[in-house]
């Protein structure tokens, strides 16, 4: 399985791309399986050689017989997805930050994110200047090409309250009743608002987004599990595994030791066998 992280270099792209990916099968018959978790990003991956199908714990990628240009989102999940991989396969995925694909749709998010995976056809009248990108390895050319499409199509979406409510649950440990009181939203405002643009609760948000806060921690192999728990705003040890079990399927001694960073980048995998 090979995989090359890159980053946008236009400088409105990078407020809302994390980073682009390349994903690409180097070898005939690959039978390979690989573990994603719980992240607040928005994965968009442009394909014409592959059909995804779900499946019970996850994604299958296998090849087509006959081409065809696809476009699909990876939505919102809350457990580890695993993703099976058959066949010669080469995809090219984009990765938004929260709120970041809203500034490139027309359509609301919420119905474009509702399942596991789901096509997306807004970008295929695209699809001349997106497809020409999977038959080339030039990382110039792919990062240049995407940034400039994704300025052709920006529409700026602006949301103060929201995003000051999203920059409350990134800074601290406020709880939902103190972001109403900072934000003048309530409750059920605020849900309507999150499920609405993010695809997912806020209190879901809030808990996936410390998940990755305590992977982050843990990448630079500085800092302990007790620090990481306190740091990242648990209220306790107990807390922390418990959640960290949840979101992951396992202890996070165990899935920080096997879980590994593709390229230094914030992809975090796991490979497995089935």
């Amino acid at each position: 399985m090979n995989i090359k992280v890159l980053y946008p270099k236009n400088q409105i792209i990078k407020k809302y791309v994390h980073y682009y990916y390349q994903f690409n099968s180097d070898h005939k018959a690959l039978n390979e399986c690989y573990q994603a978790y719980p992240h607040i990003n928005t994965p968009v991956c442009f394909y014409n050689n592959m059909e995804v199908n779900i499946i019970k714990d996850g994604l299958e990628f296998s090849t087509l017989k006959n081409p065809k240009f696809q476009i699909g989102i990876i939505g919102k999940i809350n457990k580890p997805l695993s993703c099976r991989c058959k066949g010669e396969l080469f995809a090219i995925t984009i990765v938004f930050k929260p709120l970041g694909l809203n500034q490139f749709i027309s359509c609301p998010f919420e119905s474009i994110s509702a399942y596991t995976f789901q096509q997306f056809n807004e970008w295929l009248p695209y699809s001349h200047i997106l497809e020409p990108l999977l038959s080339t390895d030039q990382d110039e050319e792919i990062i240049e090409h995407l940034d400039q499409f994704l300025q052709n199509i920006y529409n700026p979406f602006t949301f103060p309250l929201l995003q000051k409510a999203m920059l409350l649950m990134d800074e601290d440990n406020d709880n939902l009743k103190e972001i109403e009181s900072k934000t003048g939203i309530n409750r059920k405002m605020l849900l309507r608002l999150f499920e609405k643009h993010l695809g997912i609760s806020p209190t879901l948000y809030k808990r996936i987004n410390r998940f990755r806060k305590v992977l982050e921690h843990q990448k630079l192999k500085e800092i302990n599990l007790t620090q990481t728990a306190y740091e990242t705003y648990f209220s306790d040890q107990s807390h922390f595994i418990k959640d960290i079990k949840k979101l992951s399927g396992e202890a996070p001694k165990r899935l920080l030791d096997e879980a590994i960073y593709i390229c230094d980048s914030p992809f975090l995998m796991k490979l497995k066998k089935y």
